[in-house]
């Protein structure tokens, strides 16, 4: 990048910044063909929705996920 686009990015506003990097990833978004899910990835995703199909209680909701990932020190 050029020190002109640095310095103008640099004296945007937090909520212009912001914008600019929904921009950003828009277009990237945009311009990218989707990836393909790897194998073992698509292979544990659908282990785990069956074991969650089988025996709903055996889920968490997304609160207690956020307990079991970050506790309270």
């Amino acid at each position: 990048m050029t020190a002109l686009i640095n310095q103008e990015i640099y004296a945007l506003s937090l909520p212009g910044k912001a914008r600019l990097v929904d921009d950003l990833l828009a277009q990237i978004a945009a311009d990218s063909d989707p990836q393909p899910i790897p194998v073992p990835l698509l292979s544990e995703l659908e282990r785990r929705v069956d074991i969650f199909d089988r025996d709903p209680a055996s889920g968490c909701t997304l609160d207690e996920l956020e307990h079991q990932l970050f506790p309270q020190s």
